[in-house]
């Protein structure tokens, strides 16, 4: 169900009226989604065990926990100054300091972008590559590298 989505980017995107457009969004929303899951099952298949699923839900409830499982994913070392940021970033005391680096244009990007991107292991020298929007010509470009 995209509702809840859709009506955050809502409050984002000034031209976007959720009572209006949420019901030819959420069509559109879970066609993506659904080519998305498409593309995804081959590459699981074409790359056992070699792609994730990046959440942003997983992130906001364990940042911890969910940064030490990406790096473990990528065959990377977390350190502790790793840790360290990641508890500064989530902490309350951040939220009063922290001033935005973005303006609106780029967050929206940035968000988009992180809703739909996986990160695949590609071979077995622990080389990883980032996949923008799951679509059949870069589900292509992941045999190039194979």
């Amino acid at each position: 169900d995209p509702r809840p989505t859709l009506l955050s980017e809502s409050r984002v995107l000034k031209w976007f009226d959720f009572h209006r457009d949420v019901g030819n969004f959420s069509a559109l929303h879970c066609r993506l989604m659904g080519k998305d899951l498409k593309n995804l099952r081959q590459l699981r298949d074409q790359f056992p065990g070699r792609v994730k699923v990046v959440r942003y839900e997983h992130g906001a409830t364990d940042p911890q926990g969910y940064a030490e499982e990406l790096y473990k994913f990528l065959g990377l070392q977390i350190t502790q100054d790793l840790f360290d940021f990641v508890k500064y970033l989530t902490s309350p005391v951040a939220e009063k300091i922290k001033q935005p680096q973005v303006n609106s244009t780029q967050y929206r990007h940035i968000k988009r972008r992180a809703k739909r991107d996986i990160a695949i292991d590609v071979n077995d020298t622990n080389q990883s590559l980032w996949i923008q929007n799951v679509s059949r010509p870069n589900i292509d470009k992941t045999k190039s590298v194979t």
